[in-house]
């Protein structure tokens, strides 16, 4: 199965190194859309993949699934025109409690003929995790 993530932070970064790092996998991420192509043009080389700043680009790239892995903005902003080209999933979950986008999405997904999978909210934590590292201490 071939994946386009939105995104190239640390979920996006996570999923390249886990599916494109491990070739027994059957799941391999091919492209990537990011804003700014000269911050992340390294992942090309390092995992393969092919980076898109254009989102027609991107979405027309041939993946079987998008996963968007940016924010609540982005999925806002990005989520409606791609879910023509492939499935979604959708890690910012926390953009469906817009009703408009939620209900916008929903007729989107029913027009396409395209699921939306919404994975539990705790992947976000990983953002936490990996930026974890930088602190001296957390207090309450």
């Amino acid at each position: 199965m071939q994946i386009g993530i939105i995104g190239a932070g640390a979920i996006g970064s996570f999923l390249m190194k886990e599916l494109n790092g491990k070739p027994s996998h059957d799941l391999r991420v091919k492209s990537i859309f990011v804003r700014d192509y000269e911050k992340y043009k390294d992942l090309e080389e390092l995992y393969n993949v092919t980076l898109y700043t254009d989102l027609e680009e991107f979405a027309a790239s041939g993946v079987d699934v998008i996963v968007e892995a940016a924010n609540v903005t982005a999925a806002k902003l990005l989520l409606p025109p791609v879910i023509a080209y492939a499935p979604v999933v959708a890690i910012s979950i926390g953009a469906f409690r817009d009703v408009a986008f939620y209900e916008e999405m929903e007729q989107l997904s029913k027009q396409h003929n395209k699921k939306i999978h919404l994975p539990s909210g705790a992947i976000g934590g990983l953002d936490l995790l990996q930026n974890a590292n930088v602190l001296d201490s957390v207090k309450r």
